[in-house]
């Protein structure tokens, strides 16, 4: 939009114009009679006032087209830095727009007119462009900076002819509006990273504060400030403690639930000593995978499973004592039984074993092993006590010769005087009930 200067500048072609027809009119009018000292004096310093308003005025059009140019050229500039914040947010501060590096051609820097960076401000976090060449320059000092993922913007004015161009890039004469925006959105930055730190690295529960408000010119009311309450809770931010401890028990009971399937899953059986470390209540018993309300639950329910399987491996006998969580029960032929049933039927095992081996006749001991649980003897074909046997059957039995060698009598120890025991000479009938050869008891006859 062109201020007052320019368009009074833009008139004077149209002067010019009618001062050169209104000088012709005149010539046309006159006699060919030639022209005084006078009006040759007069035109003469018309046209030297015309000369000089008109390279003025085509100077200061050239300076205001180079303004133009400079706005134009931070206003790329400053597009490119609102991208790079979107898109590398950690290093915008330190890059420079393609814009303003598009103006270093041979080793310098081609700025519109005189232009210059004032203290080499020419990244993103501030670029400032001033003419030092003249303090009265119709090219203003021109700067931006990126606060808050905004554009700022600050400009000082040197003449008064630029004041309406100065207004319009913004914070003309580095106002107050700029020193504010700055240090409002500087805090925003502070509060930002604070909650940042409490939300990605906090526990839950940790308290820490939102910002409120935004950062504009004129002040709002009330002003921002770092003041909403922040619950942190698995990355995520409650404005309201009681939303914060209501996701924090939904939360425990999802992760209680979890866990419990995964007992189900693997059937574990057992006392849950890790229950409280998994946001469950409490500890329970778990019996093959379902769960006890307790200990005594948990007993029957193992018991059933063991007994289980223990009918199911087939065969006769009382359950192992290792099954400690039921009482004693007995088993026949896989199915289970009281003691009664068991005593006079599977149980009676040694008794069955023991009739068989009596009805083979003969003397001495139950062969083993066997289903009793003691030793069993007999004397023929009779059962006796040891005592019994020790006098009769089991002890000293007089053989003869005939006797050892058809081996009839397995009990024999010792034999007739007409025969021999284990090399030793023969012995007299006297000694046949001695249990053991001795010369004096029993004399060599």
């Amino acid at each position: 939009m062109k201020n007052r200067n320019q368009e009074k500048y833009s008139r004077l072609p149209q002067a010019r114009e009618l001062l050169r027809l209104h000088l012709f009119q005149l010539l046309s009018s006159r006699e060919q009679t030639g022209f005084s000292i006078f009006e040759l004096v007069t035109v003469v310093a018309v046209l030297g006032i015309l000369s000089a308003i008109a390279v003025t005025s085509i100077g200061n059009a050239s300076k205001f087209a180079q303004l133009d140019e400079a706005k134009a050229l931070l206003n790329a500039a400053a597009v490119e830095c609102l991208q790079r914040v979107r898109t590398n947010p950690s290093d915008y501060k330190t890059w420079q727009p393609d814009a303003l590096k598009s103006r270093e051609m041979k080793g310098s820097i081609q700025l519109p007119g005189n232009y210059q960076y004032k203290d080499s401000k020419n990244t993103c976090a501030e670029v400032s462009i001033h003419d030092p060449s003249d303090e009265s320059s119709l090219l203003m000092d021109l700067k931006f900076s990126v606060i808050g993922g905004k554009i700022i913007k600050e400009a000082v004015n040197k003449n008064n002819e630029t004041e309406s161009a100065c207004i319009s890039w913004g914070n003309c004469g580095g106002s107050e509006s700029a020193e504010y925006l700055k240090a409002c959105n500087k805090t925003k930055d502070t509060c930002d990273g604070s909650l940042s730190t409490v939300i990605s690295s906090g526990s839950n529960g940790d308290k820490g504060y939102k910002w409120v408000g935004q950062c504009t010119w004129p002040k709002a009311s009330p002003l921002p400030s770092c003041t909403d309450d922040c619950w942190r809770f698995e990355g995520s931010c409650f404005s309201e403690e009681a939303d914060y401890i209501a996701a924090d028990a939904a939360n425990k009971t999802q992760q209680c639930n979890d866990y419990e399937a995964s007992l189900r899953s693997s059937d574990f059986d057992g006392e849950d000593l890790y229950g409280t470390n998994n946001e469950c209540e409490k500890n329970y018993w778990w019996c093959a995978g379902e769960k006890m309300n307790s200990k005594t639950k948990y007993d029957e329910c193992s018991c059933t499973n063991q007994k289980s399987t223990w009918l199911a491996a087939g065969g006769d006998g009382a359950l192992p004592a290792s099954s400690s969580s039921c009482a004693a029960a007995y088993k026949c032929s896989g199915r289970e039984v009281d003691y009664a049933e068991y005593t006079a039927t599977c149980g009676n095992a040694c008794n069955n074993e023991k009739l068989a081996w009596l009805a083979q006749g003969g003397n001495g001991k139950m062969p083993t092993p066997n289903s009793c649980t003691s030793d069993k003897y007999k004397c023929n074909g009779s059962e006796v006590s040891f005592t019994q046997y020790e006098a009769t059957c089991g002890g000293v039995s007089c053989c003869t010769v005939e006797d050892i060698a058809k081996s009839s009598n397995t009990n024999c120890t010792f034999f007739h005087t007409s025969g021999m025991l284990k090399n030793n000479p023969p012995l007299i009938p006297a000694c046949c009930g001695a249990k053991e050869y001795n010369t004096s008891s029993c004399p060599v006859p």
